[in-house]
């Protein structure tokens, strides 16, 4: 996955040359700046793309839009997708008949 200028300092907090000169001159600093960055959650829009080089395929994944989680909104849309579907009414549910089981005797 390739990040860009712009989307990497969105991601990093930092851009390229402010990393560097922290890199070259605090490594351990970089380090720890870098690690609280990682595992954070974001909703990215990606272009991916297959290459041949060589004979060899690949598949190249580019960020192109990376925002924080916004979980009311992602709520929404999670909801307004589940609607799409034609699932029975709770209703409905209620009435379906119940799948009949058979009864287990427990030997004592």
């Amino acid at each position: 996955m390739t990040a860009f200028n712009d989307i990497a300092e969105q991601l990093l907090g930092k851009d390229a040359g402010e990393l560097k000169r922290l890199k070259d001159t605090d490594p351990q600093q970089f380090d720890d700046w870098v690690n609280e960055r990682q595992f954070k959650r974001y909703v990215m829009t990606m272009r991916a793309k297959e290459e041949v080089y060589q004979d060899k395929a690949r598949l190249k994944v580019h960020v192109i839009r990376a925002n924080p989680v916004n979980y009311a909104q992602e709520a929404k849309t999670l909801l307004a997708d589940i609607a799409k579907y034609e699932l029975p009414k709770p209703a409905e549910a209620a009435e379906a008949k119940p799948m009949e089981t058979e009864e287990v005797k427990a030997e004592a």
